[in-house]
């Protein structure tokens, strides 16, 4: 019993302290978007080739090549869920390989139906897929995994057209996530709250056993 308690306080202190630590994580995020977004929104040209904070700005909607568009799985910036709209751009000169660039346009809610224009975009790197990530439907023009080739082939380019970064809807960190930091907060309280309770159970067992005595 004695080591089961052990093992089972130092996972419970473990998962407080690692709380804590995705709490400081997401501050340290919402606090560089905050600064970088205080410049002003720069061409798409501008965040892709200017490089260091030039990357993070608030990049204005480019000019989309054609008509055709997909739709991607997403949330719009107050965690809605919803089909993000993607049309291609034209990559600036400083990509030698990549000739366009996926950009969001629109976001269709699930709820509403209803379509919203993108004002303001960021860029980002494309995501990787999460084990629990959905196969794309390109039939019925349902996407949830940035592949890059089969989305190029979908707009009409060579399979390594598309450039490995895309400008999405502008949104601070916190919005992005369904657990603010102040929520890792509590749950950080949670686990040290456990493990003290856990504490208290395993003495309060022993005395009762009669292993303890207090005087």
């Amino acid at each position: 019993m004695t080591a089961a308690a052990l093992i089972a306080l130092a996972v419970l202190i473990w998962l407080g302290v690692w709380q804590l630590e995705r709490r400081e994580w997401k501050q340290d995020l919402i606090a560089e978007y905050a600064a970088v977004s205080a410049g002003e929104p720069v061409t798409l040209a501008t965040a892709i080739c200017g490089g260091g904070e030039f990357r993070q700005r608030p990049v204005l909607p480019p000019e989309p090549r054609g008509g055709q568009s997909v739709r991607m799985y997403g949330f719009d910036s107050e965690g809605n869920p919803g089909w993000r709209i993607l049309q291609v751009a034209d990559a600036p000169g400083c990509l030698t390989q990549a000739r366009a660039v996926l950009v969001q346009t629109g976001f269709e809610h699930f709820a509403t139906g209803v379509m919203d224009s993108v004002e303001l975009l960021r860029l980002a790197a494309t995501p990787e897929p999460g084990a629990f990530t959905p196969e794309n439907i390109p039939g019925s023009n349902e996407w949830h995994r940035f592949d890059r080739a089969a989305l190029a082939v979908e707009f009409g380019l060579a399979p390594d057209a598309l450039a490995d970064v895309w400008a999405r809807q502008d949104a601070p960190p916190a919005s992005l996530s369904s657990t603010p930091p102040s929520r890792h907060l509590g749950y950080a309280l949670t686990w040290f709250g456990l493990a003290l309770t856990l504490i208290g159970v395993y003495f309060a067992y022993h005395v009762r056993e009669g292993r303890f005595r207090l005087k």
